[in-house]
């Protein structure tokens, strides 16, 4: 289905190795991030209070977790920290 999609649109498909950085670069290492600071972190907050992890309650946090914490930075400079 998605080769239909790649031929439609005229590109071609380069299947990489996984966790290969020299052929995925930024990809991976924001897949890392993502598993082991919010994928573990909400599987552990929710295994104490008894839940399980689902789509619909990672879907629910995933939001606060890129406000709150992936997409925060130190400021760059003093006009960031203002």
């Amino acid at each position: 289905m998605f080769a239909d999609f790649a031929k439609h649109c005229g590109f071609s498909i380069k299947v990489c190795k996984p966790y290969r950085a020299k052929t995925k670069g930024k990809v991976e290492r924001f897949n890392h991030y993502l598993r082991y600071n919010f994928h573990n972190g909400l599987r552990v907050r929710l295994s104490m209070k008894h839940y399980t992890l689902t789509l619909d309650n990672a879907n629910a946090e995933v939001l606060k977790w890129l406000d709150n914490t992936a997409n925060k930075h130190p400021p760059n400079d003093i006009t960031d920290a203002i």
